[in-house]
């Protein structure tokens, strides 16, 4: 793939720049409104353009997977803003799970695309995603011990993830330690929420599907 030219993407923001400008000029559409309404809204352009930008860089070089993380972060934070902004009386927290959890994927596209190398992602990936999680459960159910559950079998489950997926520095071995403190110390509290038993088993299949589908579309 042709390497990505950053001049590209400046002068595409130039050209737009321009033509909205120069319709502002000729009275088509009225900025100064915009900037007194609409506002918020820029910055979820300001942020998603680069956001893009580091992605499409990330995607013509992957050996700069470095890339990958501010392009996550910033279409995250983009989605974060925009949320907010277009519905603000939305429920729950899923503006800051969905910012959060694009920070994950930006840790778990590193494990991916650099042929397991890049292992310790897996770490912060598994770490975002539980606490991302978290903030779904407090915000659904108002339960402090489950939230906490919540996030122990997420971090469970991410040192179980980096104990069983291959690395380049072959078995992680020491891994499978903090992985079983945190599961059994997860499904304790649990339990303790008896109420909430009936979410293990879907949550146990979830985990069980996207482990079976990330088998099948790893590289070999």
């Amino acid at each position: 793939m042709k390497r990505f030219d950053w001049r590209i993407l400046w002068g595409i923001l130039l050209v737009l720049g321009g033509i909205v400008f120069l319709m502002d000029s000729f009275n088509v559409i009225n900025l100064a409104f915009f900037f007194n309404r609409l506002a918020p809204l820029l910055w979820v352009f300001i942020f998603a353009v680069p956001g893009v930008g580091f992605l499409l860089y990330f995607l013509s070089s992957r050996s700069d997977w470095w890339a990958a993380i501010p392009g996550f972060t910033l279409l995250g934070l983009s989605f974060l803003i925009g949320y907010e902004t277009i519905f603000p009386r939305a429920y729950g927290n899923l503006g800051a799970a969905v910012f959060l959890g694009s920070i994950g994927l930006s840790f778990l596209t590193i494990y991916i695309t650099t042929g397991t190398e890049q292992w310790w992602a897996l770490i912060p990936a598994g770490s975002l995603f539980s606490i991302a999680m978290t903030v779904i459960a407090d915000s659904i159910f108002r339960e402090g011990d489950l939230a906490g559950a919540v996030f122990m079998l997420g971090m469970g489950a991410t040192f179980g993830a980096v104990y069983l997926l291959p690395t380049s520095e072959g078995r992680q071995h020491w891994a499978i330690y903090p992985a079983g403190v945190m599961l059994v110390i997860g499904f304790f509290i649990m339990v303790s929420a008896a109420q909430f038993l009936g979410y293990i088993w879907p949550l146990a299949l979830i985990g069980l599907g996207a482990y079976l589908i990330y088998r099948y579309l790893r590289p070999a």
